[in-house]
């Protein structure tokens, strides 16, 4: 859904007012299901509806700062949040220049207040809004008592002393550490992409290949992986090896940016044209060139050997 903008969440007649969390939520990741959690909780101790506002696009990309990996795209992150309680409302809003435009107070009375019907609002220690983020959670509260709202910041799970965040999560993913990953998010992470013609030589070398374009995720850093992959959205997810990089071994053109084969193993069927969920499970080894063909088909061997061992020997779960 990159480039997609969503469709505002109607106003409503607000019966019922609504306990907010305000965040990004990207990756969905455990600190965000327990946050999710206690909101759920508190929301039914209060009598307010349990909701959560997210933003789209990022705001970082319409302020010119600059677009963040995502650990989600727009559907999957949706559809992870709505898995968390069947009463959670999930609001989407569309963040343009109007809205980055609006005053803190007219944020609050126009949008929170007006739109959602806010009771009380949920943020981030460091959450910033209105025009210039002048807006911090003292501003908030006080507009809360003029509007009927209140506020407040939760903090988000710890693990290991440190906050689980999404950046803390993408940088295990930059360097390759897809456990703790995995750890962190509840799940291993996952891109979705489209099977796009190659060059054939996986295919050549006797282990063919699906490239994959139109990702709008987070790439790890380069290297082999053993991954599950599942064709199409079908409920099975298959054993796999992936690389993620630049095929070095056989193109000199080491500027360009990384792509994404993946080996089905011990499955053949057309690829072509289809969408494949690849989940990264673990790290094997750093991309690197080979003096020949021969040495590479060797290593391939013994990448498809340790991935399905690894994969064998850890227990799963069909994903959500």
């Amino acid at each position: 859904m990159a480039g997609t903008s969503p469709t505002p969440s109607p106003p409503t007649c607000h019966d019922k007012k609504r306990l907010i969390a305000i965040g990004n939520f990207d990756g969905v990741h455990c600190g965000h299901q327990s946050l999710v959690q206690a909101v759920v909780r508190e929301a039914k101790q209060r009598g307010l509806g349990p909701a959560v506002l997210t933003f789209d696009p990022h705001p970082s990309e319409v302020l010119g700062r600059g677009a963040l990996p995502r650990l989600t795209r727009l559907e999957q992150k949706l559809r992870l949040l709505r898995l968390l309680s069947p009463e959670l409302e999930v609001l989407v809003h569309r963040f343009d220049r109007m809205l980055a435009a609006m005053s803190p107070a007219e944020f609050a009375q126009q949008l929170l207040v007006e739109q959602y019907g806010a009771g009380r609002v949920i943020v981030g220690a460091n959450f910033r809004f209105g025009q210039g983020r002048a807006g911090t959670l003292e501003v908030l509260q006080a507009l809360g008592e003029q509007l009927g709202f209140s506020a407040a910041a939760l903090p988000l799970l710890e693990a290991t002393g440190e906050a689980i965040s999404s950046s803390r999560i993408r940088a295990l993913i930059a360097r390759g550490d897809m456990q703790q990953a995995t750890r962190l998010l509840g799940r291993p992470h996952e891109l979705r992409g489209k099977v796009v013609a190659g060059e054939a030589l996986g295919r050549a070398l006797g282990f063919p290949t699906a490239n994959l374009s139109d990702i709008a995720e987070m790439l790890p850093a380069q290297g082999v992986y053993a991954c599950r992959v599942r064709v199409d959205g079908e409920s099975q997810f298959r054993a796999a090896v992936a690389n993620v990089g630049v095929r070095p071994t056989v193109s000199n053109d080491t500027e360009r940016p990384p792509g994404v084969e993946v080996h089905l193993i011990d499955h053949t069927c057309e690829l072509y044209g289809r969408s494949l969920d690849v989940r990264w499970e673990q790290r094997l080894r750093a991309e690197q060139r080979f003096a020949s063909l021969d040495e590479l088909r060797e290593q391939i061997v013994r990448d498809v050997g340790q991935a399905s061992r690894i994969l064998s020997a850890t227990s799963y779960a069909p994903p959500p």
